[in-house]
């Protein structure tokens, strides 16, 4: 456990009340495109993600709207947990994934208690809400072609600069989560060729880093882009 102690959300709790809070917690390997939890409903545990990426989404009749994505290693759904409140979206995992789960009974339990995980638990929260702000800043004020070259810039960058990356998930899911249309993405994936950007199924080549930061510095200053 010392990897999951040393986590900001962690950091600072007493160690009777971590030894409380982890007594029946458990990592567990989760696949990809598997189901966590059902919109409107409790949540019985506090999930953080170690490894991989757990997508938030919604659906309403026959539409699904993207809301997230969750990277290591970040909570989801902690406000529900520790306050008893129903998750406000489903969860998934979108590529194979490490989860760190914490009932949410002991959860709350340490959280009344323990100012450390108190501080902690809001500086998560905190977190959270700061880049949820920032994606909705961009989904208003930004095309969707500046979202997704800001979207590869991010990636990257994220990966040292070495001209190419491979995308994390499919095309569909990476379109719903910039807020825009398959067919929308193909074109913007096409339109960024000027760019110094090519795609090839699931490979993105960026010959030209510079140029693509210039097409999208106007919106880069709209978020942190932190996905």
């Amino acid at each position: 456990m010392d990897n999951i102690r040393s986590l900001c959300l962690f950091r600072d709790v007493a160690e009777q009340n971590f030894a409380d809070l982890v007594r029946y917690a458990a990592k567990k390997r989760i696949a990809a495109h598997t189901h966590l939890v059902s919109e409107g409903e409790h949540c019985a545990f506090l999930y953080l993600v170690l490894e991989g990426t757990v997508e938030l989404y919604s659906r309403r009749g026959r539409r699904e709207a993207s809301i997230g994505m969750v990277r290591g290693t970040h909570a989801f759904f902690l406000g529900a947990a520790i306050w008893g409140l129903p998750s406000q979206a489903s969860a998934r995992t979108i590529e194979p994934s490490l989860i760190f789960r914490v009932p949410a009974e002991d959860a709350r339990s340490v959280y009344e208690r323990d100012g450390g995980f108190a501080r902690g638990v809001f500086a998560e929260v905190t977190r959270t809400l700061r880049r949820m702000t920032m994606e909705l800043k961009a989904q208003r004020l930004s095309t969707s072609i500046e979202r997704l070259a800001n979207w590869i810039l991010v990636q990257e960058e994220r990966r040292g600069g070495r001209g190419g990356f491979r995308l994390p998930y499919d095309k569909r899911t990476l379109a719903a989560h910039l807020g825009m249309t398959p067919e929308n993405l193909s074109r913007n994936f096409a339109a960024l060729s000027e760019h110094g950007v090519a795609v090839q199924g699931r490979e993105v080549v960026v010959s030209d880093l510079e140029k693509l930061a210039a097409f999208a510095e106007p919106a880069r200053e709209l978020g942190d882009w932190d996905y």
